[in-house]
């Protein structure tokens, strides 16, 4: 099914639509999208836009770290790109004829009014889509620019020939460039209408560009499985069965990372303490705001010293404002609001998982750094405590996360209609978070959603998952208590990069109750959200080595399952902090054997589909089953992974490692554990293994 679908009340602002359209959108939209279809934006556009709607004037409380950024940078986020008419206006604007806005604005990011702006962005390198069943090139075309498009300029904006175009063919799989892409702007219905009555024909000719108004998207919040809008427990689901589950092993993890830290000092690896995590939610149920600024910690659930009260100016996150002016706080008791159940509270059971939930609380102050915690959390409240997010939270999203230097593991548990237009195009930022000059790069880590086996190249942001799509974005599916994939989560073998447990989760709505048990993705992505930070906290991993070793050093799903997800694997996180050792585990007479240690030779590990030899120095993994075996490939210069089904080994092939640790289990045994001097090899048959993960390449 196709992904995409036209945007059916939006109006593009062709010469006869622009009479009488002013005071309709006023009546009919408390907020409007204004939406530009092309990629050329006239000076007289800018200025037009400029006479009718505010400028943007940044706050320390909403972009704190602004003033590191160039305002021409400031401007790509905010706009797309920097264009020179744009940028020559707005030194008129404000008085910086002489000034040069390529370098760091410092103080003056909050002084300078940005002037309103229709976002286009222009890509270097053109973003790659690929075509889902259904799509046809109009559809996509209108989703990443507001219009279909003839045969003739869509053959232009695709890159292909004509006849192509014409003759309809477009199958699943194939893979379109993106040359540019439009998003919309959420204006308050009488700007909107301002705008619309005054972007008309001047000096006798056309603007130079079409404009679209239309109704906003709203997006909404990835809530939980039972969700039917009351604000209380749901029942259990029955695949979930009658009691929470614990999602992993803590002592297992904790046994792994202590083992990891040791690891790190022999090899004289620092240890980054602590790591940034921003949760994107409806908001925070776990902190007290105090009169004079700060907040009151009350429980050992939601300890003060993983939240960053520093960033901000002492709140947990930015404070947003809605096109109709209303300011959204962080901590939703600042937004007179009160705790009522899990969907009020859903932020606060995510923020909690991401914490490692109940079954890791008695653990956190094992790993610990000097005393701090091993991460820093920030919350981005763009939903308000329900389950409806704020109008344009889309852009909101982009702007705030583009707008922080550093690296953030990005948690969100969103989900936005991917097939209406526009949508697509919101969410090209993901992409960017990477490669824009001078903005930070970013882990996402997105639910699939609880469509039940819903498509999840459907839904935005997590059609933006996938090993070969996104190198910064993981999308995560859920698993049942004996490791399937449940009946409610979304699936996609494109787009799906990882399971993880999802049901009868427990965590907490509030620093005022007990822990609730609840079940859905977005129960399933902080787990995730979790692991990484922990991988990060031992090795300072980048957004694509993260993803690589979450997906590489999982269990293999089902063969009933595996198809359904990119990855194959649903995640093993004691097993994924092993970062300075190769892993090996084999059949060993009755039973199996398992050792940490260095791979030195695994031979006959060819992909079936293109009898490729999978080399030594890329292979990241290799797992089979009775029933399947695939290797994970780090293929070389490349920051994806790439995972081939493998051709049964032949008698002769064989892996050898030199192991330096017995592992019992998921445990590490003592170093002593192990007989034998150094230097001492192990010869595995190649049939004989079951999981080989290898260690992390720049952590070792």
């Amino acid at each position: 099914m196709s992904r995409l679908r036209r945007g059916g009340a939006w109006l593009a602002l062709a010469p006869a639509l622009w009479l009488g359209l002013g005071p309709g959108l006023a009546a009919a939209e408390p907020a409007v999208a204004v939406r530009p279809t092309g990629p050329h934006l006239t000076r007289e556009m800018l200025e037009t836009f400029a006479g009718f709607v505010p400028p943007t004037r940044l706050s320390p409380d909403r972009y704190p770290e602004a003033g590191r950024f160039t305002p021409q940078e400031i401007v790509e986020v905010l706009c797309g790109r920097a264009s020179p008419d744009y940028l020559a206006l707005l030194k008129q604007r404000n008085g910086l004829s002489d000034a040069d806005l390529r370098r760091p604005a410092g103080e003056r990011a909050y002084q300078i009014d940005f002037i309103h702006c229709p976002y286009v962005a222009k890509f270097e390198t053109p973003k790659v889509y690929v075509a889902e069943s259904g799509d046809t090139y109009a559809q996509i075309r209108e989703a990443f620019t507001g219009v279909q498009g003839t045969p003739a300029s869509n053959a232009k904006f695709f890159g292909v020939p004509e006849g192509v175009i014409r003759s309809g063919r477009l199958r699943p799989g194939d893979e379109l460039r993106i040359p540019y892409a439009t998003a919309a702007s959420i204006l308050p219905a009488d700007e909107a209408s301002a705008l619309s009555e005054n972007l008309k024909p001047a000096s006798g000719r056309l603007v130079a560009n079409y404009v679209q108004f239309g109704p906003s998207t709203t997006g909404r919040i990835v809530t939980y499985v039972g969700d039917s809008g009351v604000d209380a427990v749901p029942e259990k689901p029955a695949e979930c069965g009658p009691d929470p589950v614990r999602p992993f092993d803590a002592a297992a993890v904790v046994a792994a990372y202590e083992f990891a830290v040791k690891r790190a000092a022999a090899l004289n690896q620092r240890v980054e303490h602590p790591v940034d995590v921003m949760v994107a939610d409806n908001g925070f149920f776990g902190a007290r705001p105090r009169p004079a600024g700060g907040y009151d910690f009350r429980t050992p659930e939601f300890d003060g010293r993983h939240f960053d009260t520093a960033t901000y100016g002492r709140r947990l996150g930015p404070v947003l404002e809605d096109p109709q002016g209303q300011q959204t706080y962080p901590v939703n008791y600042q937004n007179g609001l009160s705790p009522a159940g899990p969907l009020s509270g859903h932020g606060t059971h995510v923020t909690g998982l991401v914490l490692g939930g109940t079954e890791f609380l008695p653990h956190r102050s094992r790993v610990y750094g000097p005393g701090v915690g091993w991460l820093k959390l920030t919350q981005l409240n763009v939903g308000r405590g329900s389950a409806t997010l704020m109008a344009g939270s889309q852009r909101e999203l982009s702007s705030q996360l583009l707008l922080l230097q550093g690296s953030r593991i990005v948690n969100l548990s969103l989900t936005y209609d991917g097939r209406a237009s526009g949508i697509p195009a919101s969410f090209t930022f993901l992409d960017e978070a990477s490669d824009m000059k001078g903005v930070g790069r970013h882990l996402f880590v997105v639910a699939a959603g609880n469509d039940r086996r819903g498509n999840a190249a459907d839904y935005q942001p997590a059609a933006r998952g996938g090993i070969g799509v996104a190198a910064s974005v993981i999308t995560v599916a859920a698993t049942d208590p004996a490791g399937r994939l449940t009946s409610f989560t979304n699936i996609g073998s494109t787009n799906v990069d990882v399971a993880a447990p999802g049901c009868n989760l427990e965590s907490w709505t509030s620093d005022a109750g007990p822990a609730v048990a609840l079940s859905g993705t977005s129960q399933a992505a902080p787990l995730v959200t979790f692991q990484a930070s922990l991988i990060r906290s031992l090795t300072g991993a980048d957004p694509a080595d993260l993803k690589i070793r979450i997906v590489s050093s999982g269990d293999l799903l089902h063969p009933d399952d595996a198809r359904k997800v990119s990855g194959h694997t649903r995640i093993d996180i004691p097993r994924s902090l092993y970062v300075f050792d190769d892993y090996v585990r084999w059949k060993a007479g009755a039973g199996e054997r398992a050792v940490l240690g260095r791979v030195v030779k695994a031979s006959g590990l060819v992909c079936r589909d293109d009898d490729l030899k999978v080399d030594l120095a890329e292979l990241r993994a290799f797992k089979q089953d009775p029933a399947q075996a695939y290797a994970f490939r780090r293929p070389s210069a490349q920051n994806r992974l790439a995972v081939c089904a493998v051709a049964t080994p032949g008698a002769a092939d064989v892996l050898v490692v030199e192991p330096s640790v017995e592992a019992t289990g998921d445990h590490p045994a003592s170093p002593e554990s192990l007989p034998g001097a150094p230097g001492r090899y192990i010869t595995i048959p190649m049939r004989d293994v079951i999981d080989v993960t290898m260690r992390m390449k720049d952590a070792g």
